[in-house]
């Protein structure tokens, strides 16, 4: 059965059971998914959702949901809710690390909201969008027009067919497909909800994976599974490979993202591991655990246990079948008890797990019948050590010769990037759409820069992606006088007057001053464009890339100070003149668009080691987007809501400023009417720059279209004396 196996009993039921309540009350009826009693699924309310959004796609709006209020206005009731239960299915899917329970309602509960429809989110069906089963990724949202009009053109392609015949085509996996495609050739995408569809009709067939290019990556990666001239069709050809994998693996619970060892073989190319274990083979050479990319540790949490022998096993397995030497540990009971040596073989192409002599079948019930209490996926399922050819002359180290031969090594703090998004206590237009990219880029390796106008909440943002992470951090506001004795360290005199290396911003991110253990804080760069970034950040440039430098500082033990990548060590001894840069460490930076251009310039060399994540001002400013703001602000009783939205609005249209400087004139004004001293404060000196004749356009405006009480010639006084722009009326 192709469904995520992490997820419980209780959870698989809740979402493949809303699932089958769709097919049978909706595909196969007329009914509701949420409205008992009632017929929504009609011709009539189809027809109409075709009228006004899928023949006019082109209605004026920023945003989806503001195009979609356009298209809706005038229309009945039950074609409210049609959309409501329509983009029910839309929100199905996605895990909550794509959008979150809330975010999942409070979408549906602002279209129900331009109609004054009530929806009971008790009831049972609701219970489906606690977890969800995939991440169909940033562009789901991006492209969500071409998502919506395929999954409601689908539908609308089977209501049209005889009662008998949609049931033939909701039961058959070809015939299912055949229409997928058909439809898809219309909205003229590829988009992702084909395969979310076909998933969620027959999970039994169709993979749970909504990329294209994930389903292509693993039928390649398994290409071998597939007979010659078998099949074209990417779908079947998924579900030939998991029942291959089910029978090699003894289980029906094969999951192509979540099964240990299975999303490894296709995530990575053969080229690209061979080169890596390459690498690994020339750079480390101190022992036989380092060598595998393991290091002990007495108390080793039971995750990171997992993870160090999860580490080991891929890449002794991938060596076995590179026709490499290569060593294999076994760990269990919170120590590395076995090391197993796996000599060179001729690969016949041929797979079996420890088949042949009567000793290699001993061998592998041993490993199978390990304890491993502390040894296991986030599932429980044990890890199964499968599909290895030969294991010989076995070798035993017990956990005293272990940390002998590795001494004084200490870990390398690591990153967990599979984690929950952080949307409470945060309001951004297209949240999960930006936290997705925030993701995706630190994921994969990126440093990032939060862009946007002054105001927009990047400093809090950057904050807040630490704490998801769990992370420590440093935060510093650049500056233009940055050099690298600023950021990198250099020589400074102590009391007696002796020069000591005293290590920079970046430095003292990664390792401890007092023990010299290696950390990971990440870095928070504050206006990251106000300092000189070629000459700021130097030498760290090279580290990034993954070089070695050597800085001309020496440190208290006349050793060179060395800046390293970690590369592939998981451990390394403490030294003081040592400064190993963890993989996992990131720089967040900020900038506002407002200045860009007037500040230092970023080199090209610079920018490509970062990814840059616009975070906006939202474009539709209502009474509703305030007061969300107002309860992440604990200010639910400000009294002057419209208000502040009249005055947002029109700041808006002189220069752009996010919620930020709203909040601060919310505060200044949460127990009296001063608007004149709050516009002083903190919104004409975000004007400079502006000619005089829009800052004197403002002031009246501000004056004459606000219901605000304000005094003009307060207003004009200081513009006079700031702007410097003598006579000011």
């Amino acid at each position: 059965m192709a469904v995520n196996y992490k997820l419980k009993e209780s959870e698989k039921q809740a979402i493949y059971g809303a699932a089958e309540k769709w097919k049978y009350n909706c595909l196969l009826d007329d009914k509701s998914l949420i409205w008992e009693g009632e017929s929504i699924w009609t011709v009539e309310n189809m027809s109409r959702f075709r009228s006004i959004f899928i023949e006019r796609p082109d209605e004026p709006g920023d945003s989806f949901d503001d195009k979609l209020k356009k298209q809706l206005s005038n229309e009945s009731e039950d074609v409210y809710k049609f959309v409501i239960e329509l983009l029910f299915i839309y929100y199905l899917f996605p895990s909550k690390k794509a959008f979150s329970y809330k975010t999942k309602i409070r979408k549906l509960e602002t279209i129900a909201s331009w109609k004054d429809i009530e929806i009971d989110t008790s009831l049972p069906v609701f219970n489906a969008f606690k977890k969800g089963i995939g991440m169909p990724g940033v562009f789901y949202s991006a492209s969500k027009y071409f998502e919506v009009s395929f999954l409601f053109s689908f539908a609308e392609y089977l209501k049209i067919q005889l009662i008998e015949k949609r049931k033939v085509i909701l039961e058959q996996p070809e015939k299912l497909k055949q229409v997928a495609e058909e439809v898809r050739s219309q909205v003229g995408k590829r988009v992702q909800m084909q395969h979310i569809i076909l998933h969620l009709l027959l999970p039994g067939y169709f993979e749970r994976i909504a990329s294209w290019g994930h389903k292509e990556r693993i039928v390649k990666a398994y290409a071998n599974l597939i007979e010659d001239g078998e099949t074209n069709d990417l779908d079947k050809q998924l579900y030939i490979i998991r029942e291959k994998l089910e029978d090699e693996y003894g289980t029906d619970q094969i999951d192509f993202y979540e099964t240990p060892g299975i999303a490894e073989m296709w995530r990575t190319s053969a080229s690209a591991s061979k080169e890596k274990l390459n690498n690994e083979e020339e750079q480390i050479d101190d022992t036989i655990l380092i060598k595998i990319g393991v290091s002990y540790k007495e108390d080793m949490l039971s995750v990171e246990l997992y993870n160090a022998t999860s580490q080991a096993w891929k890449l002794s397995k991938r060596k076995l079948e590179s026709g490499n030497l290569r060593y294999f540990c076994a760990v269990y009971n919170n120590q590395i008890k076995e090391v197993y040596e796996l000599k060179d073989y001729k690969k016949k192409g041929e797979r079996y797990a420890l088949e042949g002599t009567k000793a290699d079948k001993q061998l592998r019930n041993k490993l199978l019948n390990v304890d491993v209490s502390q040894i296991h996926t986030s599932a429980g399922n044990p890890i199964k050590y499968t599909s290895i050819q030969r294991l010989l002359d076995k070798g035993v180290y017990d956990a005293e010769e272990v940390k002998e031969t590795l001494g004084n090594r200490v870990q390398i703090p690591t990153v967990n990037f599979d984690v929950e998004p952080v949307e409470d206590g945060l309001v951004f237009e297209n949240i999960d759409v930006l936290m997705d990219q925030v993701k995706t880029a630190l994921q994969y390796g990126k440093h990032i820069i939060l862009t946007g106008p002054p105001g927009t909440g990047k400093s809090k943002l950057a904050s807040r992606i630490c704490k998801m992470y769990d992370v420590n951090s440093t935060m510093v506001t650049a500056a233009s006088n940055w050099s690298t004795y600023e950021t990198i360290g250099g020589y400074f005199p102590d009391k007696e007057g002796h020069l000591y290396f005293n290590e920079g911003i970046f430095l003292n991110c990664v390792k401890d001053k007092v023990t010299n253990k290696p950390k990971n804080n990440w870095l928070i760069i504050d206006e990251i464009n106000r300092a000189d970034i070629d000459k700021a950040f130097g030498s760290l440039f090279s580290v990034l890339t993954g070089d070695e430098i050597t800085l001309p500082f020496e440190s208290k033990s006349g050793e060179m100070i060395q800046m390293k990548p970690q590369g592939t060590k998981v451990a390394v001894e403490p030294k003081d003149h040592t400064y190993i840069i963890p993989k996992d460490w990131r720089i967040i930076g900020t900038m506002n668009t407002i200045d860009k251009a007037s500040l230092y310039e970023m080199s090209y060399a610079f920018m490509r080691r970062f990814a840059f994540i616009p975070v906006g001002i939202p474009k539709t400013i209502t009474n509703d987007l305030i007061e969300e703001y107002l309860e992440v602000w604990d200010m639910e009783t400000y009294p002057n809501v419209e208000t502040l939205t009249a005055i947002w609005k029109l700041i808006n249209a002189y220069r752009k400023i996010g919620p930020a400087i709203i909040r601060d004139i919310a505060m200044h004004t949460q127990d009296n009417d001063d608007f004149t001293s709050a516009i002083i404060l903190y919104v004409l000196p975000q004007f400079e720059g502006l000619s005089v004749h829009r800052i004197k356009e403002f002031i009246a405006q501000v004056t004459e279209d606000t219901d605000a009480v304000i005094e003009k010639s307060h207003l004009d006084d200081f513009a006079n004396d700031f702007f410097d722009v003598g006579a000011f009326e």
